[in-house]
């Protein structure tokens, strides 16, 4: 009775550190396709019709980390737009927010899922006063869709948003008005296995190797 006791504590030890969450904030990697780590000097003006209807924002996360997540809780993707050119203009904006890996954009990827659609009178045209957009991504097809297209581009997805109507300005990758959020992100919540749980689940496989031992022993 002991024994079995032994055993399924030990069992637990060795499964339960390695289920814990880890948030993935993933490293900008380029606009529109383009590598270098960071985009040309914005704000981006977006013209439903024009010449520039749409930006993607290029992300990364490490190829090692994406390797070892099994399965996605939630993916949040995060913007910043305002009205152009000036406060006063009320006309209507909208626009789409796409995920999009194995491309520039949503028509050309191997694969893309439509985060969100927005439609609203944008804030006016200065710096203190800006809409600050999330768009989450939970449900549990989707997410597996996307890890397996993560894991094919070994870690490079992208953030698209397309203008469908009226003309607005998007914003680059800084901090929100708290100070401390980036208006421009993208990040993952995956199970991840950390160091001290591999190494508290190695512990208890030693122990549960020595438990059985010891019975064979006898």
């Amino acid at each position: 009775m002991i024994f079995r006791a032994a055993v399924l504590f030990i069992s637990v030890l060795c499964l339960v550190p390695v289920a814990g969450a880890t948030v993935i904030t993933a490293n900008p990697a380029g606009c529109n396709g383009g590598g270098g780590g960071s985009c040309d000097g914005g704000p981006y003006l977006l013209t439903f019709g024009g010449d520039e209807s749409s930006m993607t924002f290029d992300y990364r996360i490490p190829n090692s980390q994406v390797k070892l997540i099994s399965y996605l809780n939630d993916l949040l993707a995060g913007v910043e737009v305002w009205d152009y050119p000036n406060k006063n203009n009320t006309s209507l904006k909208s626009f789409d927010i796409y995920l999009v890996v194995g491309g520039e954009d949503y028509s050309t990827a191997t694969y893309s899922l439509l985060l969100g659609t927005i439609s609203s009178t944008l804030q006016g045209y200065n710096s203190g006063n800006r809409d600050d957009i999330t768009e989450t991504l939970s449900s549990s097809s989707g997410l597996s869709a996307f890890l397996a297209a993560l894991k094919l581009s070994k870690g490079h997805f992208g953030i698209e948003v397309v203008d469908t109507e009226g003309s607005f300005n998007l914003g680059e990758r800084q901090l929100g008005s708290d100070g401390v959020t980036l208006v421009r992100f993208a990040q993952v919540d995956a199970p991840t296995p950390e160091p001290a749980s591999l190494g508290m689940a190695g512990i208890g496989l030693i122990a549960l190797c020595w438990t059985l031992r010891k019975k064979i022993a006898r």
